[in-house]
């Protein structure tokens, strides 16, 4: 997604190609993820299909924030919060059209706009993937102190540091949502945004101390943390779940998307992301395409759930649905291509506006 380190340094294309990887599996997250509940039963095919691609693809957004931390030597605020906002303000008339289009019995153009503030307000429906967006303003609102504190610490102190984090902003929190026992209550450590500067400083500790590591080793870790966490979230959705005994009251099945396997808080998935972070990092290479496909992730993700939603609204509407497994990879696969597409139209339209006039005569 967003691309923040420093204009003059030459971009690495091993962390490219991750952040292209982690666009496409969020996109497999989101339109993959909700047909947990469509169509299937808990342990068929098909569910098995849809919660190892969405379990997997959970990692993805921890590798964004991982990515950020690792060039956090870049404090332009002003140019990072501009190069943020604008890609909204110009995907925002795409989702007003699309609610425009689906509450059309409404005959009304102020209602779908109204639920679009609303949406924005809220973080939920039709734009809830803006709490990243929100997430990502504060972590760079706060990158000039987490500069200067991260510069000026020893790597003791850093490794305590992320430590401690992790205890408050991810132990507790998962323990929390894997219990009903409610011995830590929802507070502070609940915010996405902490777990995000736990993140960041994961991210900016690779940066500042290389791990050294075989990049086959790197790769089995990474392989052994992206498949436990859906195996986890299997084992917590069976007949057989051991977390029952915490939540007395469920009956079997119950809603496959209440795991704490699955929140982006969750310690298994900061595990994952940093395996395969750090397995990335390990990869070394060089490629103008990658570089350049890699800057279309970041406005990709802001509108793949407009074409997300819009495949949707063809299933509840028009009873289009393919054949599930095939059709869920061609939907996947179309909506990741399409934003991508969508992103690319775009830069070259602000390109277009922008260059001089003299360039253009």
């Amino acid at each position: 997604m967003q691309a923040l380190q420093s204009p003059g340094k030459p971009r690495q294309s091993n962390i490219e190609l991750l952040r292209i990887a982690s666009f496409v599996m969020i996109a497999a997250m989101h339109s993959v993820g909700w047909y947990r509940h469509v169509n299937t039963v808990i342990g068929d095919l098909n569910w098995i299909f849809a919660n190892t691609l969405s379990g997997i693809a959970q990692g993805a957004v921890g590798c964004f924030m991982l990515i950020t931390g690792y060039f956090y030597e870049s404090v332009n605020i002003k140019a990072k919060v501009r190069k943020i906002l604008l890609p909204v303000l110009a995907y925002l008339p795409l989702y007003y059209l699309y609610l425009l289009v689906r509450d059309y019995e409404l005959r009304s153009y102020v209602q779908p706009l109204k639920q679009l503030v609303q949406n924005l307000l809220n973080n939920g429906g039709m734009v809830g993937i803006f709490w990243y967006i929100q997430c990502l303003l504060i972590v760079t609102l706060l990158s000039p102190l987490l500069k200067a504190a991260i510069d000026n610490i020893s790597r003791r102190t850093h490794l305590l540091g992320i430590a401690v984090m992790l205890v408050f902003f991810s132990l507790l929190p998962t323990v929390n949502a894997a219990t009903d026992l409610y011995i830590f209550q929802q507070g502070l450590y609940s915010s996405e945004a902490a777990t995000f500067v736990t993140m960041y400083f994961i991210g900016a500790y690779f940066r500042k101390y290389p791990v050294r590591m075989k990049t086959g080793t790197a790769g089995l870790l990474a392989a052994a943390s992206a498949l436990a966490v859906p195996a986890m979230n299997a084992l917590w959705c069976s007949r057989w779940s051991p977390f029952m005994l915490f939540h007395k009251g469920l009956e079997y099945p119950f809603d496959t998307y209440v795991g704490p396997f699955l929140d982006s808080r969750n310690l298994l998935l900061i595990a994952e992301s940093v395996a395969v972070f750090v397995f990335f990092t390990k990869l070394g290479f060089s490629s103008r395409a990658v570089n350049k496909t890699a800057s279309l992730t970041y406005g990709a993700y802001l509108i793949h759930m407009f074409y997300v939603y819009l495949t949707n609204f063809f299933v509840l509407h028009f009873g289009w649905n393919p054949p599930y497994i095939p059709g869920l990879a061609a939907r996947w696969l179309a909506c990741a291509a399409l934003s991508l597409l969508t992103e690319y139209v775009r830069q070259r339209a602000v390109a277009l506006i922008r260059r001089p006039r003299s360039e253009t005569a």
